[in-house]
């Protein structure tokens, strides 16, 4: 074809050019620019053969011109625009992620099965029901798969019902991760407790029950305690879990290890829950 000599000088010229966006815009030019003087001899009356090696040798030679585009086509800047133009649309990702884990999560507070915030002692007032006995901040943490776990505060606190009073030890512990996308651990399965005094807390999963019948199913077993969990977003990179025992028996433990244990891997945090009103 009479454009084969266009495309082969076009790439002879460019072909110093390293970045690969500038080659292919600069041989786009330089062929708009054979192509139109061609047409403009062609007009003039000359054959296309003619045409097309006037046009040629009219642009030069090519190993030369490709000297000079090489130099005034630096890659540097092309890559470090392209380098440039993925960041920000990984920065627009994450902002879009993030932006819509605050939404999601605007009106979120610290879960509770209660209404109010166990852990703030002005939350109990007007509260007759409620009386808050012990609260003691910490801030022990421990990392487990890309997950870092932080016991911020123990409490104990006592409601009455009916003229029937239970007592709940609760603690707090915040999950946090670096990336706002992750997704929360699912510890309900992996923490359990136990006291100085022998007695277990059996996380909810872990449970022990025993078949009733078809209509019943299972119940749990009548003497076995458990560590409740509950949990939720506080922001786009935190939840935080509320667990607790219900009618804990406060005088009779020196502490209580709360476990998080997954995978054969045991992580302890002790709280020695001392103290009084």
């Amino acid at each position: 074809m009479l454009n084969d000599k266009f495309e082969a000088w076009c790439r002879e010229a460019v072909s110093g050019i390293r970045f690969p966006p500038d080659r292919r815009k600069v041989r786009r030019e330089l062929m708009d620019h054979l192509l139109d003087h061609r047409d403009a001899l062609l007009e003039e009356g000359y054959d296309k053969a003619t045409a097309q090696n006037l046009a040629v040798a009219a642009m030069g030679d090519a190993a030369a011109i490709r000297a000079d585009l090489a130099a005034v086509h630096r890659p540097f800047w092309g890559f470090f625009l392209r380098a440039t133009r993925v960041a920000l649309a990984l920065v627009l990702a994450a902002a879009l992620v993030t932006g819509y884990q605050f939404l999601r999560t605007a009106s979120y507070q610290t879960p509770t099965d209660w209404g109010f915030d166990i852990f703030d002692p002005a939350a109990y007032r007007g509260k007759s029901s409620y009386a808050l006995n012990y609260l003691e901040e910490f801030d022990e943490s421990f990392t487990d798969s890309g997950y870092t776990f932080t016991l911020t505060h123990a409490a104990r606190f006592s409601r009455t019902l009916n003229a029937y009073s239970q007592d709940f030890l609760c603690f707090r512990v915040e999950q946090t991760h670096p990336l706002p996308w992750a997704e929360y651990a699912d510890v309900g399965r992996y923490f359990w407790a136990e006291d100085s005094r022998g007695n277990y807390y059996y996380s909810e999963a872990a449970m022990p029950m025993y078949y009733l019948d078809d209509e019943h199913a299972y119940e749990y077993v009548e003497d076995a305690r458990s560590l409740i969990s509950t949990c939720g977003y506080t922001d786009p990179f935190t939840f935080t879990h509320v667990l607790y025992i219900p009618d804990y028996v406060w005088q009779d433990a020196d502490w209580i290890d709360i476990h998080y244990d997954r995978d054969g891997r045991d992580h302890v945090l002790r709280v020695q829950p001392k103290g009084g009103d």
